[in-house]
């Protein structure tokens, strides 16, 4: 069994101060939902434009999220559009998903796939979840 050794200047690289400790968690974060903000534009197929109408901001911030980072405020609104983004993509074909998410959608009250989760990203993973246990009456 290898034992990890960790050299003391490793366990040092920021100084004990809480204001380093706070800034380095939130570029964590903004990392984090820079990347989970790529993959709902990437798998609904969506440009600025659409990602920030999406997101309830402008182009221009949207681009300055991909750069520097979702606000810390925001992640969370992300990351559950992130979810219902991967939610579909591992059940639907990628290359149907951009026209999926546009076309208004009965079960959704006649909205479409990005308005509904615009307002509660959770909706949409719960109906692909039923969608995928759906099973037909005998």
């Amino acid at each position: 069994m290898k034992t990890l050794r960790l050299r003391a200047a490793s366990l040092t690289t920021l100084p004990n101060r809480p204001a380093a400790w706070i800034k380095a968690r939130e570029r964590a974060f903004e990392r984090a939902g820079a990347a989970d903000l790529r993959d709902v534009m990437q798998i609904f197929g969506l440009r600025l434009t659409d990602a920030g109408r999406l997101m309830g901001v402008s182009r221009q911030a949207v681009e300055q999220w991909l750069a520097g980072g979702v606000p810390p405020g925001r992640v969370a609104d992300v990351a559950r559009l992130a979810q219902a983004a991967r939610a579909m993509h591992a059940y639907f074909r990628p290359e149907r998903i951009p026209q999926i998410a546009r076309q208004p959608i009965p079960a959704l009250d006649g909205r479409s796939v990005l308005e509904v989760a615009k307002a509660d990203p959770r909706r949409i993973v719960e109906l692909v979840e039923a969608t995928r246990s759906y099973v037909p009456a005998a």
